[in-house]
């Protein structure tokens, strides 16, 4: 199984060439912005989403030892759990309270660089998207798993000559392949209870369609920060 971090440079490299044109598609650069804004923000974004999935694991975890809502909200200096409850409803801890969760327990296993990555990407990918409709809508609504399949897609050169040609026996189980290999642990993989294989295809061409072009950019304009590390 290839890792997420060699598919994620094997899709920048096979799509960078289309940067260009996609650019010029979508008039990102100019009028509407300056490419080292664009940049800056495109990279601004993607630790925004590296900043969601460590506060997203901490607080599982610090769930997890402590148990009770209460007990973790003592353990983060707040005064009832009723705090934790909002935490995790709109996935934001304070700088603060970040702190005190590591002082507290300096034994937490933080994400994984691959694993931070499917969010930063993600968050990159849908601030691009954003900016290509100039709707901000769009921020924040493409998740780690949906980035996820999405790589293996782009990284998959059979996948743009099956699904166009109809070859379905192949497009099913390259979707097949897909799905099994790029599935994470936060969301995990497509339940296949009484789903057929053409429903994978549909729902990857759906990907496909919806975000293949702002992933491209997202990869391209920030390539230095594609992961070298373990499995998400």
């Amino acid at each position: 199984m290839s890792t997420l971090s060699s598919q994620m440079m094997t899709a920048y490299e096979a799509h960078s060439g289309d940067v260009l044109a996609l650019l010029k598609h979508y008039q990102i650069i100019p009028p509407k912005h300056p490419f080292d804004d664009f940049q800056f923000s495109v990279q601004q974004s993607f630790y925004e989403g590296v900043h969601e999935v460590y506060q997203i694991d901490i607080l599982n975890m610090l769930t997890k030892k402590h148990r009770k809502q209460q007990n973790v909200a003592e353990v983060l200096g707040l005064k009832d759990r009723s705090s934790i409850s909002q935490m995790k409803r709109y996935k934001r801890m304070g700088a603060v309270r970040f702190t005190s969760a590591l002082y507290h327990n300096p034994d937490l296993t933080l994400p994984s660089q691959e694993r931070a990555a499917l969010f930063g990407f993600a968050r990159a990918t849908s601030h691009v998207k954003a900016i290509a409709y100039a709707d901000p809508s769009f921020e924040g609504t493409m998740t780690a798993q949906d980035f996820s399949y999405l790589t293996g897609i782009l990284a998959t050169s059979e996948w743009y000559s099956a699904v166009p040609a109809k070859d379905y026996s192949t497009a099913r189980k390259l979707a097949e392949q897909i799905i099994k290999e790029r599935a994470i642990t936060v969301e995990g993989v497509i339940r296949k209870d009484g789903i057929r294989p053409e429903q994978f295809v549909l729902k990857l061409q759906d990907l496909w369609l919806s975000w293949a072009n702002f992933a491209i950019l997202a990869l391209s304009v920030i390539p230095e920060l594609i992961p070298e590390g373990k499995e998400a």
